[in-house]
């Protein structure tokens, strides 16, 4: 018993083969979501520990007494944007600094990036992080990457109302 096979019938057969597993494979690529990924690349990382955004909440809610209010606003400003310094020194820093003073700030607050709650149509981000602080268990701030470094920056922390909605 032979079987003879033409040079169009394996052609064909190779060529449907091919399409069962593209079609399969663009399928389950699609069901999963990874389609939207490689079209859509996003940065999905965890940003380093000296991330200047990272560094200046840290900053924010560890003020060093004995340094000085103003050295601990140039520590923070140099991780932030200009905008976001200057609300932080004419709305934020006289209160922290006071309640700092007033010892109502727990000392060596950290931070650890959970995620990425929005990007926003600016290029700027809102991030969720999880907070060793005994005055919030998770804050969320907003952050945009300076064009020169490629540094996500501070711009704020977003009130209490503002991250309910996220």
């Amino acid at each position: 018993m032979d079987i003879t096979l033409s040079k169009r019938n394996i052609t064909l057969g190779v060529l449907v083969l091919a399409l069962l597993l593209v079609g399969g494979g663009g399928y389950y690529a699609w069901s999963k979501g990874l389609l939207d990924q490689w079209l859509n690349p996003t940065r999905e990382t965890i940003p380093a520990a000296d991330e200047p955004a990272l560094l200046a909440v840290a900053a924010i809610y560890s003020p060093d007494i004995n340094a000085g209010q103003a050295a601990w606003e140039s520590k923070i400003c140099a991780d932030m944007t200009t905008d976001g310094c200057q609300l932080f020194k004419n709305m934020y820093s006289a209160p922290i600094w006071s309640a700092a003073q007033a010892g109502k700030i727990p000392a060596g607050a950290s931070f650890r990036f959970i995620g990425v709650a929005e990007r926003l149509p600016d290029g700027s981000e809102v991030w969720k992080l999880s907070s060793s602080n005994a005055l919030a268990s998770s804050i969320y701030i907003l952050v945009a990457q300076d064009s020169a470094t490629h540094k996500w920056m501070l711009v704020r922390t977003l009130f209490e109302q503002e991250a309910k909605v996220r």
